[in-house]
Formats: structure tokens, sequence, C-alpha cells
């Protein structure tokens, strides 16, 4: 029983004596515990150091002659997974190595602080990368889109160097890497808020975002491959690579949740109690197999291809009695053809006749229409002349005497409101000058007192001395997250929503609508975001400002402010939304009424042989189409 109380790691939150990690002894120093943790944990760096280095032998080797931006985007991705892990078990097993040897910390300080910072910044890029592959996933699969990463995927390395780089330079400079009692990432003393953060904020949203992602990308796949498989064949094969593309993707997503689940559980049971020894070795297991994980993806992608292979080698020879069947519809529609263009030479003669015939019956009635209304035009364009000079001439009357008895009411009306307004502006600023000595009296009395009320008595959420952690976890990690992921979606939905709205102006013109709707909903759902991103940037900044020194009153009220016109910004889209719905009515009708008058003046054109023989020509095909389509939805469901 004393053993395992030893090997307990023991929750150090409320360590208040020591000054650094360096202050607290290695975690299990003197009993079976330290032995069997970075035993295990070097056994296991140098399995997934072994096996990363092999996957990537056996990449370049199944790759010989193709250059590297020709392979498949999942192979480029296992690549550069495989480059994680070979960096992290190389880095990682130095670390453990030099604790075992030594059974003390790192030392020089400056050295361990460096191994953290190389440490934290894979396993941020690890999180990056596993997200990009979800999304990539999700999207091809949902949308059928390709995300261009640029030339020699340009921007998805910047997003996994840079990143994860500015995320661990901020953090070296709060000094928070250091020895964490049994390897160096964060310092046990400085860096517990940092652990907090990374460990159980952002690495749980990472995880929940992973999970969601899967599930939805995967249910897509499994529905349509059957439908694939029932429906269209072989015929679907272009689709078909886009779900096993996705399929690979998908692997890393769940490599990357069996790996960290574990450290999410463990930096939750941190916050509540002292983590059982059974939970901090399968963490010391799970986090450092990351290099064995790659060699699974490895196998079960190669089983996959083999088994692909045999597949296509059975449907090559279904192929064949497709093609024998497709020639003897090809010489029925040949004789069909050669009907259909005698009977349109017979019917185009007999059109002809009847429009000679037609037409000089129309020119006699229209040489005897055009008479009749020219004499009545001038009848009546006279007694309009009469009736409008007469008019003119009693309007002329009626506004000289209006206009004159508007100009004295004017005057005297003028004259009046000047005495009035004259009175009134001098009581105004006797009034006003009164009432702002007194406010200016009240405030300066009442602000000194009311500032630090107004700090500790603001509001009831998060108790000031043991929610201090959940304040953090929330106010600052989680919330931070959330509006970095929602400015990130809001740039990249915004940037195709105006690419795409050019598209439609310049080439498409009316007949774009169905997309245009769905740009037009896309906009009223980006309001939503950026209402969110104003309402609840203060509060970040807050929290941020409150764990380097005093906050400002001035932040706090902003922060008051901006969270509790919540009601107030929702009536600002809705106003929004209302007057984009009205300009948008007036376009719409405005575009019909141009639809219809160019559908009348195409249902009276005056008809020639030409359009006739059109009308005809038009049926003719519409129903030789017809028996095309038939007959080939025939053999589709025959093969």
């Amino acid at each position: 029983m004393g053993m395992e109380t030893e090997c307990m790691h023991i929750n150090l939150m409320n360590t208040t004596i020591a000054e650094s990690g360096y202050d607290i002894p290695v975690f299990g120093v003197g009993h079976y515990c330290f032995n069997l943790i970075h035993v295990t944990a070097i056994v296991c760096l140098l399995l997934g150091l072994c096996s990363a280095i092999g996957v990537i032998i056996l990449l370049y080797k199944s790759k010989k002659g193709k250059s590297f931006m020709k392979w498949h985007k999942h192979e480029r991705f296992f690549l550069y997974r495989c480059i994680c892990d070979t960096s992290y078990g190389f880095v990682h097993c130095l670390d453990h190595a030099q604790i075992l040897i030594t059974k003390d910390h790192v030392r020089p300080s400056g050295l361990c602080s460096l191994y953290g910072m190389i440490l934290i910044n894979i396993c941020i890029s690890e999180a990056l990368f596993s997200l990009t592959s979800a999304l990539n996933a999700f999207l091809s699969i949902y949308f059928r889109k390709n995300v261009n990463f640029g030339n020699k995927d340009w921007k998805l390395l910047l997003l996994l160097c840079l990143g994860p780089f500015s995320v661990v330079a901020v953090m070296s400079a709060l000094h928070v890497f250091g020895p964490s009692g049994w390897f160096c990432a964060f310092d046990s003393v400085n860096g517990a808020i940092a652990n907090i953060i990374v460990s159980t904020g952002m690495m749980g949203a990472i995880l929940v975002a992973l999970s969601t992602l899967y599930v939805f990308t995967w249910y897509r796949i499994y529905t349509e491959s059957r439908k694939i498989k029932t429906n269209l064949g072989n015929s679907g094969s272009v689709r078909n690579a886009a779900l096993k593309s996705a399929k690979a993707m998908c692997l890393f997503v769940v490599v990357y949740i069996i790996q960290w689940t574990p450290v999410t559980v463990y930096g939750t049971w941190q916050l509540i109690s002292d983590v059982p020894f059974g939970l901090f070795l399968a963490v010391v297991i799970m986090t450092n197999l990351s290099g064995v994980y790659s060699g699974a993806i490895w196998l079960f992608n190669m089983s996959n291809k083999n088994s692909v292979s045999n597949k296509s080698t059975g449907e090559a020879n279904l192929d064949m009695t497709a093609k024998h069947k497709s020639t003897s519809h090809k010489a029925q529609f040949k004789h069909n053809s050669l009907s259909y263009k005698e009977r349109f030479k017979h019917n185009s003669s007999s059109y002809k006749e009847r429009f000679k015939h037609n037409s000089s019956s129309y020119k006699e009635r229209s040489k005897h229409n055009s008479s009749s209304y020219k004499e009545r035009l001038k009848h009546n364009s006279s007694s309009y002349k009469d009736q409008f000079k007469h008019n003119s001439s009693s309007y002329k009357e009626r506004f000289k005497h209006n206009s004159s008895s508007y100009k004295a009411q004017f005057k005297h009306n003028s004259s009046s409101y000047k005495e009035r307004f004259k009175h009134n502006s001098s009581s105004y600023k006797e009034r006003f000058k009164h009432n702002s000595s007194s406010y200016k009296e009240w405030f300066k009395h009442n602000s000194t007192t009311d500032k630090a009320q107004f700090k500790h008595d603001s509001i009831c959420v998060f108790d000031s001395v043991k929610g201090i952690i959940a304040n953090i976890v929330l106010s600052t990690g989680l919330t931070s997250v959330v509006l970095l992921a929602l400015s990130v979606f809001y740039v990249l939905t915004w940037r195709r929503i105006y690419k795409e709205a050019e598209v439609l102006r310049v080439h498409l013109g009316n007949q774009g609508y169905a997309r245009s709707a769905t740009l037009k909903s896309a906009k009223a759902m980006c309001l939503f975001v950026v209402v969110y991103i104003i309402q609840w940037t203060p509060v970040i900044i807050y929290g941020t400002w409150q764990l380097i020194s005093n906050v400002p009153f001035e932040l706090f009220v902003a922060v008051v402010m901006m969270t509790n016109l919540s009601g107030f910004f929702s009536g600002i889209i809705y106003i929004i939304n209302r007057l984009k719905s009205n300009s948008v009515s007036n376009h719409t009708t405005t575009a019909d009424n141009m639809r219809s008058k160019t559908k009348y003046a195409e249902r009276n054109k005056p008809l020639t042989p030409d359009n006739l023989m059109c009308i005809n020509l038009k049926e003719e095909v519409h129903t030789h189409v017809s028996f095309v389509v038939l007959k080939s939805n025939q053999t589709t469901n025959v093969s």
C-alpha cells in the first residue's frame, strides 16, 4: 500500500514553497516506479522511432521514379506525420535517458527548457496536422472540394511550422518551460496554468472537434460507398477514389484520438485529485508509441491496396460483356437516325407551302387595319390638344394666387419662431451649467468607492478563490479556441463568397439563382459569427490581462458593456437582414419583368420557314434522345 501511494502522481497546484520545478524532487526516485516509467518510455520511443524510419524508407521505395508532389495527398500527409514521429522520438528519448542515468532533473535548466519547447512544438504541430486531415476529408466528402495547399504544400507546411512556433515563443517568454517532475515540458510550479490550458483545455477541444468530424465523415463514406456498389458499379470510379482518400485521411484522426485521449483524462483528473499510477503509466505508453501507430497505418493501407487490386481483375471480365451489348445498340441507333431524316425532309416541304398561303392573308389584314388606326389617331390628337391648353391656363392662375398667400404666412411664422428659440436657449444654458457642476461633484465623490466594489461584487459566476482554474480554462482557454476557430472559418467563408459572387455576376447572370441563394444564406450566417467575435473578444483580453497584472477599470467596464448588449446585437442583425431582403425583392421583381418581356417577345415572333423547321427539328430530336436514354438505362440495369 505504501509503494502505491508513493508512486501516485501528487497534485502540485497548491505548492507555495517551491519557486520552480527544480525545487521538487524527481517523481518516483528510490522506488520501482521510477525505473518502470523511464524504461517503458524509452522502449516505446525506440520502437516508434524504428517504425517511423522504416515507414519513410518503404514509402520512398514504393514511389521510386515518381516526384514527391505527384504522390497522393494522404501519402504526403503520411510522410509529414512520420517526420514528426521521428523528431519526437529522438528528442524525448534523450530526455528520458538523461533522467534515468542521473536520477535527477535535466540540467542545465536551458537544456530542459529547449527539450520542452521542441516537444510542445511537435505536439501542437500534430494537433494542427490532424485537424487539417479531418477538415480535408470532411470537405471532400460533403462538399466535393479538393483543398489546395499551394505549390509543394507550402500553405500546410507554413501552418504546421509557424503556428506552433509562435505559440511556443509566447510561452517561452512567460518562462513556463522546465522540469515537470518526470520529463521536460511545462515547469511543475511556474507552468501549472499553461499545462492545464494546453493538456486539458486545448487538447480536449481538439479531440471533441476531431471526433465530431470523424463521425460525420465516416457516416457519409459508409452511405455513399453502399450507393456506389448498388447503383453506379464501375462508373463511379472517380467518386470511389475520393472516398478511399478520405478513409486514409480518417486513419490519422483515429490514431491521434487514441494517442492523446489519455493525456486529456490525466489533465482533468489532476484538477480533481491525485492521479493513480495505472493512468500515469497508460499516458506514458500511449503517447510514446506514435511511430508504432504510423507503422500500423502503413500495414492497413497496404492490405487495402492488395484487396482492391484483386477485386479490379474480377471486374474487368464484366466490362467485356457490357461492350458487346453496346455495339448492338449502336447499329440500332444508325437505323433509326436514317428514318428520322426522311421524315424531316417530307414534313419540311409541307410546312413551307402552308407558310406561303398564310403569309399572303396576313399581309392583306395588316394593310386594312393600319389605315383605320391612322384615322383614329388624328381625330384623338386634336381633341387632346384643346383640353391641354384649357387646363394649363387655369393651373397657372391658381398657382399665382396660392404662392402669394403662402409667402405671407411663412414670414409671419418665422418671426415668432425666432423669438421663442432665443428665449428657450438662454434658459437651457443656465440649467445645463447648474446640473453639470452638481454631477461632476457627485461623480468624483462616488467613483473612488464604486471602482473597488464594482470589481469584487459585479457578478456571480465562478468563485473568486475556488473557481480560479475553471475561470481561466473557460474565459481564456475555451473561449479563445472558439473565437480563433470562428475567425478562421469566417475569413475562409467570406473569401469564397466574394469570389463566387463575382463569378455569378460576370458569367452566369440571372442563371445562378440557386447558388446565389446559398451565398446569401451564408452571408446571413456570418453575421452571427461577427457578432459573437465582437461580443466576447473583450472577455479573452480581460482573462489574459488578469493572468499578467491588475486589470484597468476601463477594460472592466468594456467587458460589462459588450457582454450585456447581446439583445441589442440581435436587433442590429434583424435590421440588416430586413434591409437586404427588401433590396433583393426589388431586384428580383425587375429581373422577373425582364424575363417575362423576353419570353413574350419570343412567343410573338413572326413565323418564317426557318423557325418552322427548327420547331420540327426540336420535336424530332427530343423523341430521339428519349429513346436513346431509355435504351442506355436498360443496358446499365442489365450490366
